[in-house]
């Protein structure tokens, strides 16, 4: 499986310079957008962050509020299953 089969968008309701700085600070380079506290009332966000994944045909098949340890065997290995 190629590496671009996974993409992650950011959306983030901080100030665009905030989230800039703290991703050059950390070397990320995928992108960040950022929107108002509409847009996460939208998307039903209650609590920040919140992560979406979805499969490719665009449903939601998880959703988790609150921090969460994404460096793992499980977490790798269900989103190689997304592939």
């Amino acid at each position: 499986k190629d590496e671009n089969d996974i993409i992650f968008l950011l959306i983030s309701n901080e100030d665009r310079e905030v989230v800039q700085n703290y991703m050059a600070s950390k070397g990320y380079t995928f992108p960040v957008y950022t929107g108002s506290d509409a847009l996460l009332q939208n998307f039903g966000v209650s609590g920040i962050p919140t992560t979406f994944i979805l499969n490719r045909a665009g449903e939601v098949v998880f959703r988790h509020t609150g921090a969460a340890a994404w460096d793992n065997p499980e977490s790798f290995a269900f989103l190689r299953g997304l592939t």
